[in-house]
């Protein structure tokens, strides 16, 4: 299961890029469960993804719309 939407940042994140996302910026928040084929992860895996990154791979606006207006 892949659990993604796009959020406001209420505190500080990292994307794996390196770039800073900071308080009030959108990114895509994505939540990965255990031992998911695409991943191959072992346990829950979380990720907070900047826009840059998400236009950059398309995956920016999420397709079924979710976004948090907070």
């Amino acid at each position: 299961m892949i659990r993604s939407q796009i959020r406001r940042a209420r505190r500080h994140y990292r994307c794996s890029c390196g770039t800073h996302i900071l308080p009030g910026d959108q990114y895509r928040d994505s939540v990965i469960s255990p031992d998911h084929d695409d991943v191959g992860n072992k346990g829950w895996w979380r990720a907070a993804e900047c826009r840059a990154c998400c236009v950059r791979y398309d995956r920016w606006p999420i397709e079924n719309g979710a976004v948090d207006a907070r």
